[in-house]
């Protein structure tokens, strides 16, 4: 897994979906049979964008379900879909 820091404070939805376009746009037609080689080709991606992107590894992904249950509202469920 990694993650993408974007320097600007006013991330917007929409373009944290414009990244992950254009890393799907570079790799959607290469083969990947490593992580190396994902990791390669999304600096790729990158490689003529304006402003800075690192790349971090996540080692672990925590539920965060579990963690909220108690401040989660079981009647707004679903309510994006």
């Amino acid at each position: 897994m990694f993650d993408l820091l974007y320097t600007r404070r006013s991330l917007r939805h929409e373009d944290i979906d414009a990244l992950f376009a254009l890393i799907r746009n570079h790799v959607m037609k290469k083969n990947i049979d490593t992580y190396d080689d994902f990791i390669r080709l999304v600096k790729e991606a990158f490689a003529k964008y304006k402003l800075p992107v690192r790349i971090i590894d996540v080692d672990s992904t925590y539920d965060y379900t579990e963690f909220y249950k108690d401040h989660i509202d079981p009647n707004l469920a679903n309510f994006g879909c």
